[in-house]
């Protein structure tokens, strides 16, 4: 019988900010980060980004809340909160809970484009990455970036009038009807979330240019029918990352197995886990 590997939490403190994470497992290191307005447990309610599979296999998994997030505490900087800035919380991060070690880093959306800026940062300390939902970036980032900026000024406003529209314009996808009973709250201290979302507004993933000194072992995993999230983007960055590889998810059942396509992926880069 295979016992349930055991979990712990933990706090780090990371650039005036106090990262809650959970570790679980043995064996070479994995971080997994989120996405926009979301932590650990709202990724655990919903199921996303259950990277279980791979402590199966002999990984650690650590999870953590970006700052402002969650369990996290945070900052009243918007710039605290841009991606490049987000790339030097997950590297301070690492040297934390992983000192000296290379690690693995699964992102979603946010976390996508935290792990691609940390990677060119710091190459030698991003042994792989798995990127799942890569956010709208460079053509597509401009409208996205407006509706932030309109959100942020309602909630400064307490425009809930406005806010309503915001949130009602925003289309599920088709993809999590069978996923997620209904939308997600946002897993934001209400205190920092205009600022969270001034930095989202402000910022973009780096120019192609720079993406291809990317080589690091890389996994791409969209999920198809979201806007907030084209697939183009994903198609952009397989076409660029010379060592990448494109896996789209078409139904909630493939977004599901994400654990598992990263698990069998990462076992091959790190030659057995």
């Amino acid at each position: 019988m295979t016992s349930t590997p055991t979990s712990t939490t933990g706090v780090a403190t990371v650039r005036g900010a106090e990262l809650a994470y959970t570790r679980t497992g043995t064996g070479p290191v994995v971080i997994v980060a989120h996405g926009l307005t979301s932590s650990r447990a709202s990724n655990a309610a919903t199921g996303l980004l259950d990277m279980s599979p791979l402590t199966e296999v002999g990984f650690t998994v650590i999870a953590y809340d970006a700052r402002g997030h969650g369990e996290s505490t945070g900052t009243p900087d918007p710039d605290d909160y841009l991606w490049p800035s987000l790339a030097d919380d997950l590297l301070a991060f690492a040297e934390i809970v992983a000192p000296g070690q290379q690690v693995a880093v699964v992102g979603n959306s946010m976390g996508t484009a935290t792990a691609i800026y940390a990677a060119l940062k710091e190459p030698e300390r991003i042994g792989a990455l798995v990127l799942t939902a890569p956010p709208t970036a460079w053509q597509t980032r401009t409208e996205q970036s407006a509706r932030y900026v309109r959100m942020a000024e309602a909630i400064e406003a307490d425009d809930q009038q406005t806010l309503q529209e915001l949130f009602a314009d925003a289309v599920e996808p088709e993809i999590f009807a069978d996923m997620i009973s209904e939308p997600p709250v946002p897993d934001i201290r209400p205190e920092l979330m205009p600022v969270i979302i001034r930095g989202a507004a402000a910022t973009d993933l780096p120019a192609t240019d720079k993406i291809a000194q990317l080589t690091c072992e890389t996994l791409l995993l969209p999920w198809a029918s979201d806007p907030g999230h084209p697939v183009s983007t994903a198609v952009t960055l397989a076409e660029t990352m010379i060592n990448s590889r494109l896996r789209i998810a078409h139904n909630a059942e493939q977004v599901k197995a994400y654990g598992r396509w990263a698990s069998r992926f990462l076992q091959e880069v790190f030659g057995g886990g």
